[in-house]
Parts: C-alpha cells; sequence; structure tokens
C-alpha cells in the first residue's frame, strides 16, 4: 500500500531477523535506511544483519552510523565494540562497551565480555565488572522468583484462598528487593488485600504500587474505589 514507507520496511526487516532470514532482512532494512537515512534502529538491525552474513567492515561502519544517529542506544555501542573486537580494535571496542554500560549499567552481556577482555590488562578493572556482573545476575534470578511467587499468589487468589496469595505475595516483594517488577507486586497484593476484605491494608499497599508506577491507571482506578470505600 506504501513502498515508500520506511517503518514498514523496518518491520518487515526486523520480524525477518528474528527469524534469521539475514539474506532476506537485508534488502527491507536496506530500503529503510535509503528511505530515512536518520533512521537509526534500521542502520543497527542492518549492522546486525551484515555480521551475521559475514561482512564484519560493512557492519562497522553501519554499527558506527547507528551509533552517530542513536547515541541513547546501548545496543548500538555493544554491536559497535563487537565488530571492533573482529578487527583487532581491543581498545576502541572496551571504549565502546564502557559507554554502553553507563547507558545501561544491567546489561549482562556488556559487562561478561568487558571483565573478560580486561582480565590480561587491568586485574581490578576487571574485577569490578565480574562484581557488577554478579550482582546483575542474583538480581536477575531474584526477579525471576518473585515472578513466579506472583503467578502462584494470582493463582491462589483465583481459588479464593486469599491468606496464601498474600503470603506468597509478601515473599515475592521481599525476594524482589528493587527489581522491575516491585510496582506489579504491591499493586497485585493491595488488589488481593481489597478482595479478602482488608481495604485498610488494600490502599496501603496500592499508595506504595502508586509510588512506586504513578502513572498506572489500574492502580489510580483501584486507590481511589478502596479508600472512598474504607
Amino acid at each position: 500500500l506504501n513502498p515508500q514507507s520506511s517503518l514498514a520496511h523496518y518491520n518487515r526487516g526486523r520480524l525477518l531477523l528474528d527469524e534469521r532470514h539475514y539474506e532476506d532482512a537485508k534488502p527491507e532494512l536496506e530500503a529503510a535506511c535509503k528511505l530515512d537515512p536518520k533512521f537509526g534502529d534500521a542502520f543497527y538491525l542492518l549492522a546486525i544483519s551484515e555480521r551475521q552474513l559475514g561482512q564484519t567492515e560493512v557492519s562497522l561502519k553501519l554499527s558506527e552510523k547507528s551509533v552517530e544517529l542513536s547515541p541513547d542506544n546501548p545496543k548500538a555501542y555493544y554491536l559497535l565494540g563487537q565488530n571492533l573486537m573482529t578487527v583487532n580494535r581491543t581498545d576502541d571496542a572496551m571504549a565502546a562497551w564502557k559507554h554502553a554500560v553507563q547507558l545501561d549499567p544491567n546489561s549482562t552481556e556488556v559487562l561478561y565480555k568487558l571483565s573478560q577482555t580486561l582480565r590480561q590488562r587491568d586485574a581490578n578493572e576487571a574485577n569490578k565488572y565480574a562484581a557488577l556482573l554478579k550482582a546483575n545476575l542474583a538480581q536477575e534470578q531474584a526477579t525471576t522468583e518473585a515472578d513466579t511467587l506472583g503467578s502462584l499468589a494470582i493463582a491462589a487468589a483465583d481459588n479464593h484462598d486469599y491468606g496464601q496469595a498474600i503470603d506468597q505475595l509478601k515473599k515475592a516483594i521481599g525476594l524482589c528487593g528493587k527489581c522491575s517488577e516491585m510496582a506489579k507486586l504491591q499493586k497485585d497484593l493491595g488488589l488481593i488485600e481489597a478482595r479478602s476484605g482488608n481495604l485498610v491494608a488494600a490502599a496501603r499497599e496500592l499508595q506504595t504500587a502508586a509510588s512506586l508506577d504513578p502513572n498506572d491507571p489500574d492502580i489510580k482506578k483501584a486507590l481511589a474505589i478502596v479508600s472512598r470505600s474504607a
């Protein structure tokens, strides 16, 4: 319908890339880049496609372009570092990866690359990134366990076993710490407290959830209803 749509070509190329059809993805992504020369994400995916096809030098130039157009994309810096390492530009690769970590301190892939590459150069700096990697992996495990407990709690609440559901959610919140699931867990705890009839506890938990995610419309609505009822 619109062959001049860079976004349409980009999305088709992205889907083909996800299916590892690199040869088929390449012309779609090239079209997206040609139609919109400032489309940083398109240059990034095209760089991935070229790298997978063994065209490292081409991928390097494209990843440099993607970083230029999207300087806030940590994945673009990670790919740039990979290409630089392949052509034996180790110092430049580490600089790119360090910048990626500044943009995304939770990137386990980049932290691993830095800790391994620096091992023979600067043991203290390598240990610093290894410690960050270990902490991030522990946090990922805690998030996964908290998410599993949260799912079990929802299932228990659906069976009207509110006591078990509340206990499981409190355990999940304790495991989570500052993980990405905290606002959701707090919201679910508040909603289940409300379903159990404990409106005071529900309001308290929902207020905590609102402080963690002030833009969640479900939390705002539930908090208004519970507060009026309480």
